[in-house]
């Protein structure tokens, strides 16, 4: 791929190495230390048993990938290595593994790679995930050993680039529950029906449609006297039931049902114009502002004034007061200021914005 060097990301992930174990800590409540184990080729690591297991994927999206082919950093971890909660996360545990997603993309890739795109999923098989994942050619398997007291406990894996990104894993790969799988996917069950309809003996076909004139079939003639003498008898009398004829066998029990049977559905329209996850998909890529805010209050022009280098300006707010997030220049989260390796960041611990009301001036 060209424009991409896999020495430049070895060298980013050993120079990050001790941020990436801090934020794995602060996500899991742990306390591991990282080191860097091998890199080497990743079709090394195809019928690996570390990775016959469960775990969690992060998806890491590279800048340098084409659109037609997206590319991008893929980081398993087993599930010996984390708290069970990481299948079902809660509130306040979900925004977790999302800050991790996003950590990971700005240490493990170089400024120029980032894409600012990442996602996570928990996989019922981690080798299924890499080999949907469609690993590239110069693809490297990085292994990150983890210790826990002095002890190793397992490795966190890093492939890179991949060129298939979360969305385009096939679902045999993802670990969705049964309750939240797509309405469109053929359920197990159904398909597995469908196969064994097909192996039974074919429908008997109505006569009409074969070349040959069939026997049991009423003559038109016949039929056209039949209707005539119908409409010839008074509307009181129940005309009678048509007798077989002598000459002509009673109509088969296939030419009846087919008869009898309704017309078949018509099939519904499909709609011309977009889908609404489509539609969804177009506003997800939509650039908003973003700006937080330390602290405001008024002053006179007299003050303004006399604001000059060396000058200090006091708010009335606590350093452990949380920082406001606009969006849009409207109030839509609060959190904590954080550094992420050379650069500023927000931990949101708050999204939303409640509007107390104070208590009333009298009490009844």
């Amino acid at each position: 791929m060209a424009g991409f060097s896999t020495d430049v990301i070895l060298s980013t992930v050993s120079d990050a190495l001790a941020m990436v174990t801090d934020c794995f800590n602060r996500c899991f409540d742990d306390a591991v230390d990282l080191e860097f184990g091998q890199a080497q080729d990743w079709t090394k690591a195809v019928g690996d048993e570390r990775l016959q297991k469960p775990g969690l994927s992060l998806h890491l999206s590279i800048l340098t990938g084409t659109a037609s082919r997206p590319v991008e950093m893929l980081a398993l971890i087993p599930d010996t290595l984390m708290p069970a909660w990481y299948l079902t996360p809660d509130d306040s545990q979900g925004p977790r593994l999302g800050t991790l997603g996003m950590e990971w993309a700005m240490l493990l890739l170089p400024e120029d790679y980032q894409d600012g795109n990442f996602s996570n999923a928990a996989s019922p098989n981690l080798m299924l995930t890499l080999q949907a994942c469609d690993p590239l050619d110069e693809c490297v398997w990085m292994t990150l050993d983890v210790l826990r007291q002095g002890s190793n406990v397992g490795q966190i894996h890093l492939f890179c680039p991949v060129a298939s990104s979360f969305e385009e894993v096939p679902a045999a790969a993802q670990s969705a529950p049964a309750a939240n799988a797509d309405p469109d996917l053929i359920d197990p069950a159904e398909l597995e029906a469908m196969m064994s309809g097909a192996a039974s003996p074919p429908r008997a076909q109505s006569p009409v449609s074969k070349p040959a004139v069939d026997s049991d079939m009423l003559d038109p003639a016949e039929i056209e006297a039949m209707m005539a003498s119908a409409s010839s008898k008074p509307a009181a009398a129940k005309p009678a039931a048509p007798q077989p004829s002598a000459s002509k066998p009673a109509a088969s029990p296939q030419v009846a049902a087919a008869a009898a049977a309704p017309p078949a559905p018509k099939e519904p329209e499909k709609p011309t114009g977009p889908t609404p996850r489509e539609r969804l998909h177009r506003l997800m890529k939509l650039e908003v502002p973003v700006s937080v805010r330390l602290a405001e209050k008024r002053i006179t022009m007299g003050q303004l004034i006399n604001i000059g280098p060396g000058g200090l300006i006091t708010f009335p707010k606590s350093c452990d007061d949380l920082l406001d997030l606009y969006v849009n220049n409207r109030l839509y989260a609060k959190g904590e200021a954080v550094k992420i390796g050379e650069k500023f960041g927000i931990k949101i611990n708050e999204v939303g914005v409640e509007n107390l009301r104070a208590s009333g001036v009298f009490s009844l």
